[in-house]
C-alpha cells in the first residue's frame, strides 16, 4: 500500500499528524486562492494563508514543496477530457478492476472493485483527500487516481484538492474565492 501511495507522492500527506487543531483551523479560515487567467496552458495559481500569525503568499510548486506533496505529473479534470492521458480509458480500466462492461460514477460502487487494496484505496482517497461522507460510490477523480496508483503515473492533484476545499468552504459561504 506504501508503494502505490507513494507513486502518486502521498506518503507524507497520509501520515497521521495529532495535536494541530488550532493550526487547521487558522489555516482554513485564512485561506486564499487566486489564479492568473490570462494564463490557460499552465495557469498561475498562489495561496496565500495566516499560520502561527503569519501571513504567508506561495506558489503552488512551494506549497508542494513544503507539504512534501508532488507536483508534476498528469491533472484530472472529468470535465475537460482533453486533459485525460492517451493511455487511460475509464471504461477499460473499471473493467479491469471490476469485471463489469460500463462504468458510471454516479452509479457504480466501489464495492465492486476485486481487490481490497485498491477498495481501501478507494475509502482513504474518498475520506481524506476528496472529504467525502458517502463513500460507497466510484467518483471519476477516484478512479483516475487509481489508476496513476497501478501504472505509476505522477498526479499534479493539489490544484484539484484546493479548488475542491474552495468550492466546499464557498458552498458553505465560509469564505470567497478571488
Amino acid at each position: 500500500m506504501i508503494r502505490l501511495l507513494n507513486n502518486l507522492g502521498l506518503v507524507e500527506m497520509l501520515k497521521p499528524i495529532r495535536g494541530f487543531e488550532n493550526f487547521t483551523h487558522e489555516f482554513l479560515s485564512s485561506i486564499s486562492l487566486t489564479k492568473d487567467r490570462s494564463k490557460t496552458d499552465n495557469p498561475d495559481y498562489r495561496v496565500a494563508f495566516r499560520l502561527l500569525n503569519v501571513d504567508y503568499e506561495m506558489s503552488f510548486d512551494a506549497l508542494c514543496s513544503k507539504l512534501g506533496l508532488a507536483n508534476a505529473g498528469y491533472i484530472h479534470d472529468s470535465w475537460d477530457q482533453t486533459l485525460r492521458p492517451a493511455d487511460y480509458d475509464p471504461v477499460v480500466f473499471w473493467k479491469s478492476i471490476t469485471g463489469l462492461n460500463q462504468y458510471n460514477s454516479r452509479s457504480n460502487m466501489a464495492s465492486n472493485i476485486h481487490n481490497p487494496v485498491l477498495r481501501y484505496h478507494q475509502r482513504v482517497m474518498a475520506c481524506t483527500i476528496w472529504g467525502r461522507k458517502e463513500v460507497g460510490m466510484m467518483r471519476t477523480n477516484e478512479l483516475f487516481m487509481l489508476w496513476a496508483m497501478l501504472y505509476n503515473h505522477l498526479l499534479t492533484f493539489v490544484i484539484n484538492c484546493l479548488i475542491i476545499l474552495f468550492q466546499l468552504l464557498k458552498r458553505n459561504r465560509m469564505i470567497k474565492v478571488i
